[in-house]
């Protein structure tokens, strides 16, 4: 899987591009070079291109070696391994299985749940391989959430509850999900940590805004936000930030 990154560039530009040239591969626009930045790259130019870096499974960014762009591609592969495993999923659920890949539960959903009761074998077997793979993965998350409310980690608790939802559309949610996730958030520590969540997403959106003094008044917003609800989840996140914008 190839995916391209533009930086540097406005997306409608990049979508112009990207229609004119018949470019069919996933791409991040990276408008204001901030993933270039945090990716330790340098500023893309015809000058600095041949870079190969390597997102580890584990979420490091590793060099790699443009001379040996093969092996180096097969040395990070090694170890890597299928969540399911495409040998026995037809062409026509491969959409499917793609989405399940990249932990797009939800576009895959009706194409899985449409072949559960395909009247041919290979179809109704991979569905179900599918199925059950995600249905695994909603058993695994509640009872992640119930073992963080049993030891009294409620925001945690409460993520992984609310979030089954979402990141799981068109599934067997179990329903004591919903009602846990409603009961916890009647917690004041969860509704502290929701007042900070949008308090950050709302300095975010500011400090990226290009409106005069937008960055100043994202500070504040960011301080506040610190001084308010410290132990906040949303809080540290606000320092890192904070500590980012002053660096420039």
């Amino acid at each position: 899987m190839f995916v391209a990154v533009n930086s540097g560039t406005a997306r409608k530009d990049v979508e112009a591009y990207a229609r004119l040239n018949s470019i069919a591969w996933p791409m991040i626009v990276d408008a204001d070079r901030s993933f270039e930045k945090l990716s330790n790259v340098g500023e893309i130019s015809l000058q600095n291109i041949h870079q190969l870096r390597v997102l580890t499974a584990d979420g490091r960014w590793v060099p790699g070696n443009w001379a040996e762009f093969e092996e180096t591609a097969s040395r990070s592969a090694q170890d890597a391994k299928w969540k399911v495993d495409p040998k026995n999923i037809p062409q026509t659920l491969r959409p499917a299985w793609q989405a399940v890949e990249f932990g797009n539960y939800t576009s895959a959903a009706a194409i899985i749940k449409r072949n559960l009761s395909s009247p041919k074998s290979d179809m109704k077997n991979a569905a179900n391989e599918l199925h059950q793979f995600v249905q695994d993965l909603i058993t695994s998350q509640v009872e992640a959430a119930k073992k963080a409310a049993d030891s009294g980690d409620k925001w945690e608790a409460y993520k992984g509850y609310s979030s089954l939802a979402v990141k799981f559309k068109g599934y067997d949610i179990p329903a004591e999900a919903a009602k846990a996730a409603r009961e916890l958030a009647t917690d004041k520590s969860v509704r502290d940590e929701l007042r900070a969540a949008k308090s950050l997403d709302s300095a975010k959106t500011t400090i990226a805004s290009s409106a005069a003094g937008a960055e100043k008044r994202g500070r504040t917003m960011l301080e506040k936000l610190i001084k308010e609800f410290p132990e906040s989840e949303a809080a540290k996140e606000a320092t890192s930030i904070l500590a980012q914008v002053e660096a420039k």
